[in-house]
């Protein structure tokens, strides 16, 4: 099973968690002779943000490389990337193996009654665009299913659908790693990803952020996004638009603690990034890496502003808790979450599929 196909819900011109993994693993099997075309149906898109965005979107694709936000290094002239407005059966077959990446990209597939293997990529449990039915209903469609944590395989089979492998995220420590040591951080510095999504949990992650400065004037406070600055934004926090993959990490490196107010998540890239990187998480939900009191603070969720304040307070006036924490999550993210191990089990497992 050489020839994959990987199938994504439309164009992204900015960084995606789910397609920064997704462009990782095809990378990665590239360098092991897999032949990987990526396809982005536009029909899904068309169906989510609606004809007008769509259309300028699709034209500014002809004029800028919508996947050049990511680095393929040496394996970006071996891997395709081709555009569509809905998948067709024959140009599917052609492929000895298929990847669904969201619940849309698999009634997209489940349509073409393709007999191809199929890994459904289950990375959250996608219930903001369809009912917890029709999720669930994906979930039966006869594709492997794999998911990237513990919580999602308890969630697939919890509606008596089998998981086929649990595939943690990787994390590239040869670039997201230590470079100004925590202890010689400054107490009072806090990051934050900003995302509009309400289930992100930013405008109460801002709330608390807001609640500290009261307490702590010298309080310095970075938010990060591929959105443009809110105008509701407190002036005094500092705004980072689409930061270059180098200016991310120092940005991770220049603070002492990281703050994920998400409602839930599968598997938050950032926190994980952040941790590796030597930031103290403080979160409602990130993700199985983080364990509270060992590596992290985790609190109640939907998040709870005061609660987030308070958990930050703690551990800005504790700075050996604090480096602990940072070391702690270091450490963990580091002993097991290799991109080269998942990228291995993931390897092993598709030439499973061919005996």
């Amino acid at each position: 099973m050489r020839s994959v196909a990987i199938i994504l819900p439309g164009l992204s011109f900015f960084p995606i968690g789910g397609y920064k993994v997704m462009y990782e693993y095809a990378k990665r099997l590239a360098r092991l002779g897999y032949k990987i075309t990526i396809y982005y149906p536009e029909r899904l898109s068309y169906i989510k943000r609606g004809l007008v965005r769509i259309s300028i979107k699709f034209l500014r694709s002809h004029l800028t490389p919508y996947w050049k936000w990511y680095n393929f290094e040496e394996m970006n002239e071996k891997i395709k990337h081709i555009q569509v407005y809905k998948l067709k059966r024959e140009e599917i077959e052609k492929h000895d193996l298929v990847f669904v990446t969201s619940v849309e990209t698999a009634y997209e597939v489940k349509r073409l009654e393709i007999s191809k293997p199929v890994l459904y990529f289950i990375q959250h449990f996608e219930n903001w665009r369809l009912s917890d039915t029709d999720l669930i209903r994906s979930y039966h469609f006869g594709f492997y299913n794999l998911v990237i944590s513990r919580w999602l395989k308890e969630k697939v089979e919890s509606a008596d659908a089998k998981v086929s492998l649990v595939l943690p995220n990787g994390i590239d420590t040869n670039i997201f790693r230590i470079i100004i040591k925590p202890e010689h951080r400054d107490d009072k510095t806090v990051m934050m990803l900003y995302h509009e999504l309400k289930w992100k949990g930013s405008w109460e992650g801002i709330e608390s952020l807001k609640m500290l400065k009261d307490k702590f004037p010298d309080l310095k406070v970075t938010l990060f996004s591929v959105f443009k600055r809110p105008a509701k934004l407190p002036e005094w926090i500092n705004f980072v638009r689409n930061p270059k993959l180098n200016d991310l990490v120092k940005l991770y490196n220049q603070h002492a603690i990281f703050l994920s107010p998400s409602y839930s998540e599968g598997f938050s890239l950032p926190s994980a990034e952040a941790m590796a990187c030597g930031c103290a998480l403080v979160a409602t939900n990130s993700g199985e890496y983080a364990q509270n009191g060992k590596n992290a603070e985790i609190l109640s969720s939907p998040p709870n502003p005061e609660e987030i304040a308070n958990a930050i307070e703690k551990i800005i006036l504790d700075k050996e808790r604090r480096v602990k924490l940072a070391y702690e999550g270091n450490k963990t993210i580091q002993q097991n979450f290799s991109w080269d191990r998942s990228v291995d089990t993931l390897d092993k497992f598709i030439k499973s599929l061919a005996r």
